[in-house]
């Protein structure tokens, strides 16, 4: 599996079909490229947009885990 399938993977636990548009706007507005261009050195801003975008839509402990999965991805 691909990075992006990964995170899609994570993503899809809380966010279900939203995840591909989800990650894609993340990609676009953090780093200016597609979420097929997503290398490991991305998964720290990334996991901040996560967060930032899921506690507003379903709350802190999901952006929590959501994002201390993704960090855990770096390991």
């Amino acid at each position: 599996m691909s990075l992006r399938d990964d995170i899609l993977t994570i993503l899809q636990q809380d966010l279900g079909p939203a995840a591909p548009i989800f990650l894609e706007k993340c990609c676009k507005k953090r780093l200016g490229r597609t979420s097929h261009e997503i290398v490991p050195g991305d998964i720290s801003v990334l996991a901040e947009c996560f967060y930032q975008g899921v506690a507003e839509s379903i709350g802190v402990p999901n952006a929590e885990r959501v994002r201390g999965h993704v960090l855990a991805m770096r390991q």
